[in-house]
């Protein structure tokens, strides 16, 4: 169960690294990209955003673990998080480009980031 955690935790962060880097590398103008490009970016974008927002659940947890509605903010966080990793995943799937596995592997970690750790 922890190797499934530390892979989500490691994993994510270093897939979208991997992901941007190669988008930054090897895509054309975007302008002049295809509509096909232009998904597989927005699926780029919404992997960022999915560790973005766990990355701000960690801080704001770090400081208000102990308030009792605790479990509403992780419930909206993990909805948003969940919606925008299946965006993710669909866009990685259906776009074309040098990132598209990277990105399908980080929107399939980021789904992990969400999961709570007593169902795993």
């Amino acid at each position: 169960m922890e190797v499934l955690i530390l892979l989500a935790l490691i994993g994510t962060p270093v897939s979208v690294g991997l992901a941007w880097w190669l988008w930054c590398r090897r895509s054309l103008p975007f302008p002049t990209a295809t509509w096909r490009k232009r998904l597989q970016f927005s699926g780029l974008l919404a992997a960022s955003c999915n560790l973005l927002l766990y990355g701000g659940y960690l801080i704001y947890w770090s400081k208000f673990m102990y308030v009792p509605d605790f479990w509403k903010v992780r419930d909206a966080c993990g909805t948003i998080g969940w919606c925008l990793a299946i965006w993710g995943l669909i866009a990685a799937l259906l776009g074309k480009g040098p990132s598209s596995a990277f990105i399908a592997i980080a929107c399939l970690l980021g789904f992990l980031l969400w999961i709570p750790v007593a169902v795993l």
